[in-house]
């Protein structure tokens, strides 16, 4: 259940979650419902109208999401904790949840913080073989057409500092791509 409007890590774990079967429940502005149904997403859910946790419980007939991905905020993830059934997966791409919101041992919840830096900041060599065969897997998904690039924008060095400022805000759908030679 990724957060946020279409962009890159939502818009990948969106096709990847439908590429494996599974059925995609996800977040976003109501103008964004066409796109992320695009890229597979089954239920749309408009994060600024009425109430996330209710909705999802709604289309799970009450029993909350295996996994959630979250993108936005320790917030957020905070938010995501009372979204996940029993047993389920939390990812974090942006912030870890406040623990103290959850009753400890009731739910029974895996926490994967996602840490891609990390694998190269750590200096295990196994992590970033790792991460290299997850890059590669991903490329073959890429040029066998089972799933997009999402690719919106390709821009020059000298417009790195704007497109920055631009992803900051959160309202980019897809990718933005520096050119570094042409």
């Amino acid at each position: 259940m990724p957060t946020a409007e279409p962009g890159g890590v939502g818009g990948f774990a969106i096709q990847l979650a439908k590429y494996l079967g599974l059925t995609v429940i996800t977040t976003c502005s109501g103008g964004n419902f066409d796109a992320v149904r695009a890229l597979g997403a089954d239920y749309p859910v408009d994060y600024k109208k009425g109430d996330v946790t209710s909705k999802i419980r709604e289309v799970t007939d009450g029993r909350g999401v295996d996994i959630a991905i979250n993108t936005i905020s320790s917030e957020s993830a905070t938010d995501d904790l009372d979204r996940l059934a029993f047993g389920g997966h939390l990812a974090c791409v942006d912030g870890l949840p406040d623990f103290s919101k959850i009753v400890p041992f009731t739910k029974a919840i895996s926490i994967h913080e996602s840490a891609l830096g990390g694998a190269h900041l750590s200096g295990d060599v196994q992590a970033q073989k790792d991460l290299a065969a997850m890059g590669r897997e991903m490329m073959g998904l890429l040029k066998q057409k089972c799933i997009t690039s999402m690719l919106t924008e390709v821009i020059s060095m000298s417009k790195i500092p704007t497109a920055l400022t631009k992803l900051s805000h959160r309202h980019v759908r897809g990718k933005i791509v520096a050119a570094i030679c042409r």
